[in-house]
């Protein structure tokens, strides 16, 4: 059984498409528990931000699949990263530096993979890792 940091059950999880520029929601949408890529991969926020717009994205949401979606349909993303997760941005956290580029690549999950080559994604995307004071 999963649970947050109150110690309460996740029963669901909801997305908000919230325009921080003009103070208004535009689109929500609930799911499975563990279903962040399917909510960010459905159509209210594809179909209610235009190229250009940046995304600013929860931890949760640091997903290959939804990184190569983005640059694919050339959205932007700010995410919080957590510690974990992939390689080089352990890598990057366990460093002395506070801004570093890096690819992140495809990773070998059957799952991602088959999403990104049905949807033919790119199989590496470039992102900007920086330490926020």
């Amino acid at each position: 059984m999963q649970t947050n940091q109150h110690g309460a059950w996740v029963q669901a999880l909801a997305g908000v498409l919230y325009d921080l520029f003009n103070d208004i929601g535009l689109a929500s949408d609930i799911g499975k528990k563990q279903g962040e890529q399917n909510i960010l991969m459905s159509d209210m926020v594809w179909l209610m931000t235009k190229p250009g717009d940046v995304l600013v994205l929860d931890r949760n949401y640091v997903d290959f699949a939804l990184l190569a979606w983005a640059v694919k349909h050339k959205r932007d993303l700010i995410i919080r990263c957590a510690t974990n997760g992939f390689a080089v941005i352990q890598e990057f956290w366990q460093s002395p530096e506070d801004e570093k580029i890096v690819a992140l690549t495809l990773p070998d999950t059957p799952n991602t993979r088959d999403f990104v080559h049905e949807n033919d994604l790119p199989e590496s995307v470039q992102v900007r890792l920086k330490v926020a004071l």
